[in-house]
């Protein structure tokens, strides 16, 4: 699961030996915006002798530079990476290139892309379904800037952004992950954010902060009552199995193949 993808400067020794007990689903380690551009080589140093010599128990991610993508990539393939995160992804042919090249030094290495760019938003019906490409994750600050818009707590002016993305990525059947909530110290606004894009069909959120990492996770947990209807559901299901009855409904309305694959969804997410 990728509820959560928490970045961790890459600068930060402290940060990185710890960042496997923040609970996080995900660890992005940052070389890119996190890391001042004199401290870059070392930035890459710290974070692949801690890929190699540390073991997370979660997945381990890192968001290169695009300007010196392919130095980054032949380093990081040496270690226990997962995953890769390319910024600002919306060159179509560049981002190919990055995936040949990166796949080519080590084909077990997923590519998650960073849409940042208006650019990059119109390409991702191209870039969602690209071999390789696990997941598109959407950064609103770049974006907002780019567009020219204000940032509002309700989030009106990216409504466009993340519908098309999400829609996007359901079509390729990856995962969509969501921008990170800015606001670090707002719980009631981290909830009423994190329970809007689960709503909508996202499968999770980039955090930055690890104090974030607990409520998203308890916002996508199903309710009591989502429990309840799934559990229904598929008691539905094994019941007309014994009956033969090739007409399955639950409380006078039709289950279907959507309604089944909702409600084991459901309680796969209660693990």
């Amino acid at each position: 699961m990728r509820r959560t993808l928490l970045f961790i400067p890459g600068n930060n020794a402290g940060n990185i030996q710890n960042a496997g007990l923040f609970g996080a689903d995900a660890i992005i380690f940052d070389l890119e915006d996190a890391v001042s551009p004199m401290q870059k080589d070392s930035a890459l140093n710290l974070v692949c002798n801690a890929l190699t010599m540390l073991n997370y128990e979660c997945e381990k991610i890192v968001r290169i530079n695009l300007e010196n993508a392919k130095n980054d990539i032949l380093a990081l393939s040496k270690t226990k990476i997962n995953s890769i995160l390319i910024p600002k992804a919306e060159n179509v042919e560049e981002i190919k290139e990055l995936i040949k090249y990166t796949k080519n030094l080590n084909p077990k290495i997923e590519i998650l892309l960073l849409i940042e760019t208006p650019l990059g938003l119109l390409n991702t019906k191209e870039l969602a379904f690209l071999n390789g490409v696990s997941a598109i994750c959407f950064g609103a600050e770049d974006y907002t800037s780019e567009i020219g818009a204000r940032r509002s707590e309700s989030g009106v002016e990216i409504d466009f952004a993340r519908n098309y993305l999400l829609n996007v990525c359901k079509a390729a059947k990856i995962d969509a992950i969501d921008t990170p909530y800015t606001n670090i110290n707002d719980e009631n606004g981290l909830i009423a954010d994190t329970t809007y894009i689960k709503n909508l069909g996202f499968d999770g959120k980039l955090v930055i902060s690890p104090r974030h990492i607990d409520t998203i996770h308890n916002c996508f947990k199903p309710s009591q009552k989502e429990i309840i209807w799934a559990n229904q559901v598929l008691n539905a299901i094994k019941e007309a199995e014994l009956k033969k009855s090739g007409v399955i409904s639950l409380n006078g309305k039709m289950i279907d193949a959507p309604i089944v694959n909702r409600a084991k969804k459901i309680l796969k997410e209660i693990l």
